[in-house]
Formats: structure tokens, C-alpha cells, sequence
């Protein structure tokens, strides 16, 4: 398909302002086969959304506000900063008080197999503590409304780096098939961020590993709406890199472009 549908999903979170610069900055790109889906937790939101310029193709998902729990946390347990999804496992999650020491996690250094065969983690274990997040569970409510195409994740407050970006873009979505993940550079708080990044990160992506922790985030990534049922946000911070190592597993592919697509606070 020459002009593929993006279906970008936003929440609506914040004040309006902030939903004004990503509707704003999709209605200025030169790609227009776009539909955008906007989440909201109450209808004063939707009412407050519809006094902005929005595209003739957009959709309101009212959503049940899932408050947050300040002090709860999520604590998981963490062998190797790049490679700790491979071993994640929702059985051995601990939750609780964040305010109240955690029990310690005494892991030795696992290896995993890559091809046959098999490779060491630098050793580093510890945890990884997450804080609650419900609003992520917005994405899910929305997969019922996307239409076939592809999935872009864009926040209010966000915005493309220009009127081209979405059009380049759809040039590597119509470059490769269905079963491709595209990762591009976001720029956040003024570094371009995606993966692979530094020298010991490469090394990692050359035995297998593209996609690591805290250098890319849901922001910069599009994928194909057929995944849309294979993969559910949770309501934990850091659910992104979750989303992502999931679709690292199911795709065939992962493009990384070379181009700065999206500005996000």
C-alpha cells in the first residue's frame, strides 16, 4: 500500500494546551491518510478536546480513570541492564510500599542462548523498581478502534521535529513488509535517543539485543495493527520497554532509521 493509514493514539492527560501542540503538529504534516485516536478519562475531557482544530479523522476513546497509588511500586527482579527483559516473568514480580525496604534479590549472572549458542550477561544484578502508571492501560482501550494500518504512539505535549517527518516515515513503512518494527530517533530534553546507541550497546545488538532499557521509549516506535492483540500494556512505569521487547520477539524485522521523527518534553 503507497499510502498506509497511521493510527496515532495520544492520551489526553494534561491541560489542553499541551493536547493543542500534537494536534497542531499532526494537522501541519504533509502526510495526511492519518487517523487520530484520542483517549480521555472523563466526557468534560472530550468537551474540552473539541474546542481544538482537530483532523476530520479523529475518534474519542472515553476511558475508566484508574487512579494512581503514589506509593505503590513494582519490583522485579533485574540480572543485566541490557538483557534483564529475557528472564522477566510477572510471577516473580514483587509489589508493595515503596516507602518500605524491599527484599534484596541475590541472583547470580545468567547466560542466555543466541543461535545455538550462548552468551554471557556482564553480571549485574539488582532490581528494577517501577512505579504505578495506570494511564498506560489507555493504549489497550484504544486497539478497538484502530483501524488496519499501522501504530504510532504519540503523547499530548508532543510533536514532529517537521512537516516531512511522518512522510519520511511512511517511506520506510512502504520500503518494508508488514512484519517490520521501525525504530527512529525521538529527541527528549534535547538528546536523540534510540538504539543502538553507545559502543557497549552496539555490542549487544550485535549478539541479538537491539531494543535496551531507557534508550527507546513507546514515543519511537511504529508497528503493523495485525500485532494489536499480541501485545498489552501494563500499568507500571517503564511499560513501554515491555511493549517493545514483546514486539521484538514477534516481528521478523526491526528498521532503525536514521532521522529525528518526534520531539517529546
Amino acid at each position: 500500500m503507497s499510502k498506509p493509514l497511521i493510527n496515532i493514539i495520544t492520551r489526553f492527560s494534561r491541560d489542553l494546551s499541551q493536547l493543542k501542540v500534537v494536534v497542531d503538529s499532526i494537522r501541519e504534516q504533509s502526510y495526511k491518510n492519518v487517523k487520530h485516536i484520542i483517549c480521555c478519562e472523563s466526557k468534560e475531557k472530550i468537551k474540552e478536546a473539541t474546542e481544538l482544530d482537530l483532523l476530520e479523522n479523529t475518534l474519542f476513546v472515553l476511558v475508566n480513570k484508574v487512579p494512581i497509588h503514589k506509593n505503590l511500586m513494582m519490583v522485579y527482579q533485574h540480572h543485566d541492564y541490557y538483557t534483564d527483559f529475557l528472564n522477566f516473568d510477572w510471577e516473580k514480580c514483587k509489589f508493595g510500599d515503596k516507602n518500605i525496604e524491599q527484599e534484596s534479590w541475590d541472583v547470580e549472572a545468567i547466560k542466555f542462548e543466541k543461535n545455538g549458542g550462548w552468551c554471557w550477561t556482564f553480571g549485574a544484578t539488582g532490581t528494577v523498581k517501577c512505579n504505578h502508571f495506570p494511564s498506560n492501560l489507555h493504549f489497550n482501550h484504544a486497539y478497538s478502534y484502530i483501524d488496519e494500518g499501522w501504530i504510532y504512539y504519540i503523547d499530548d505535549g508532543d510533536k514532529f521535529e517537521d512537516s516531512e517527518a511522518l512522510a519520511d516515515l511512511v517511506k520506510e513503512i512502504t520500503s518494508h513488509d508488514e512484519d517490520t518494527l521501525h525504530v527512529f530517533k525521538l529527541m527528549n530534553r534535547g538528546r536523540a535517543a534510540t538504539t543502538p546507541q553507545r559502543h557497549i550497546m552496539k555490542n549487544y545488538y550485535k549478539i541479538g539485543h537491539p531494543i535496551i532499557l531507557n534508550e527507546c521509549s513507546g514515543s519511537c516506535i511504529c508497528f503493523h495493527s495485525k500485532y494489536k492483540d499480541k501485545i498489552l500494556w501494563d500499568q507500571w512505569r517503564m511499560s513501554d520497554y515491555r511493549v517493545i521487547k514483546q514486539l521484538e520477539k514477534l516481528v521478523k524485522e526491526i528498521n532503525f532509521i536514521d532521522r529525528v521523527i518526534l520531539h517529546t518534553p
